[in-house]
């Protein structure tokens, strides 16, 4: 019994150390991806918000999707920056509530080139008001049909304020792991406490 209870126990700190642990990342949210290979979408052109489909130039232009959450209402800057191969054009786009891909005008918030005096291999957003508890969609898309290639993104507080964003779709493995290991030690002495 009391064997028991400290298993419970140590996975009960194990969960919180864990959860611990994801918020000390808080501060930036970056990842990599590529759009190459990727699905094929008409994206927009750039606005604020966007209100025209690109026509024959970017209709079938390769895209990958990222929803992100952040946990307190600020000013975000949110910056994709273009990898291998060098020189691709990218594009970026932010979406709220939800994304679908046929139909790219429904949510969308910003789209955009370039940052103001960047390059071609740089676009995105900053001081963009985000609220807390809204799941956002980033999207970073080619400028033209033959433009795809990795990128390294990354969404910030240009305060400095910490925040923290997370991969909606992608829980952490080692949280999920705790968190069901919990749950079944919690079935279990509750199943001993109605068999007595």
């Amino acid at each position: 019994m009391r064997m028991r209870r400290s298993f419970v126990r140590s996975l009960a700190f194990a969960a919180v150390a864990a959860c611990a642990s994801s918020a000390a990342l808080a501060g930036a949210l970056s990842f990599d991806g590529s759009t190459v290979g990727g699905p094929l979408w008409a994206r927009p052109l750039a606005g604020s918000p966007p209100t025209v489909v690109s026509p024959s130039l970017a209709n079938k232009v390769s895209y990958q999707v990222t929803a992100f959450q952040v946990d307190r209402n600020d000013s975000f800057s949110l910056i994709a920056t273009s990898g291998a191969p060098t020189g691709w054009d990218s594009f970026t786009f932010l979406y709220k509530d939800s994304f679908d891909a046929s139909k790219p005008l429904s949510n969308v918030m910003l789209g955009n080139d370039r940052l103001a005096g960047g390059t071609d291999a740089q676009s995105g957003f900053t001081n963009v008001s985000l609220q807390a508890g809204v799941t956002y969609f980033f999207v970073v898309s080619g400028y033209s049909n033959n433009q795809a290639g990795a990128y390294s993104a990354v969404i910030t507080a240009p305060t400095g304020t910490a925040f923290l964003a997370s991969p909606v779709p992608e829980p952490h493995p080692v949280a999920m792991l705790l968190s069901g290991a919990g749950l079944l030690g919690m079935v279990a002495l509750r199943r001993r406490r109605i068999v007595r």
